[in-house]
């Protein structure tokens, strides 16, 4: 989820829903799962940046000479992601069903309340009937075991990844030095620069056991000096010549 403005649940939805149908079930063989993540999340920061004023900001990002190299990084770090999380390999899957089955085991391991995790079943009823009637019995077990489960808490450098995966292109994040971006996720989230910084030091440095840091491709030199409390972005000196 973006760390910008949060959209309501409906405009979530709306969204994703889109993307799923574009890149998933709208497939005669089925989609890439990885295609949808990463589009469906800059959807929704695009969103978010239109509302903000600064969408062309963006899109004059997009216009610089390495730009498409900071976004494969992403889109290789978001099927990186899945595979970590889900267990999902970014292929032409004919099977929607079970990419479903999948998505609906991780969000219930990651949801933090009883009430939420009703509220997803609920949402998920006609997957789970018609697992049913395909006899998916490794599923349902699956599906018994993850509602009893606590929920997953993430430490360390793990609660960034995916912050850093929808935020590191829409955000400016690969524009910017560390210490700016460890500033910006603060005061977003309303916590220490010091809940981050180191966390983001062992990302970029590589001394995560995933090698994180290889996805998250960064300006040399940095363009953006840090977003300003009224969230505009403060440019650096070659910033200035390059995107204002």
């Amino acid at each position: 989820m973006s760390l910008l403005d949060a959209p309501s649940d409906g405009e979530v939805e709306e969204i994703f829903k889109q993307t799923w149908e574009e890149e998933v079930a709208g497939k005669q063989r089925g989609g890439s799962i990885g295609r949808f993540t990463f589009r469906a999340n800059l959807r929704l920061g695009e969103r978010d940046l239109k509302k903000r004023g600064q969408l062309d900001l963006f899109r004059k990002t997009q216009t610089l000479p390495d730009y498409p190299e900071a976004e494969a990084a992403i889109k290789a770090g978001w099927n990186q992601w899945l595979w970590q999380e889900c267990r999902i390999e970014d292929r032409e899957s004919g099977d929607t069903l079970e990419l479903n089955q999948v998505l609906l085991l991780y969000g219930l391991r990651n949801d933090q309340s009883a009430e939420a995790r009703q509220e997803r079943l609920r949402r998920c009823s006609n997957l789970i009937e018609d697992s049913k009637a395909r006899g998916e019995k490794a599923f349902l077990r699956k599906l018994r075991h993850s509602r009893a489960e606590p929920p997953r808490q993430r430490k360390g450098y793990r609660q960034c990844i995916q912050l850093l995966l929808a935020n590191w292109l829409i955000a400016f994040w690969w524009l910017m030095p560390l210490k700016a971006i460890a500033s910006h996720m603060a005061r977003t989230e309303g916590k220490a620069q010091d809940d981050f910084y180191p966390n983001l030091r062992q990302i970029k440095t590589r001394k995560s056991p995933t090698d994180w840091g290889r996805f998250f491709y960064a300006a040399d030199p940095p363009l953006i000096d840090c977003i300003n409390e009224d969230n505009s972005p403060a440019f650096s000196k070659r910033g200035k010549l390059l995107l204002e």
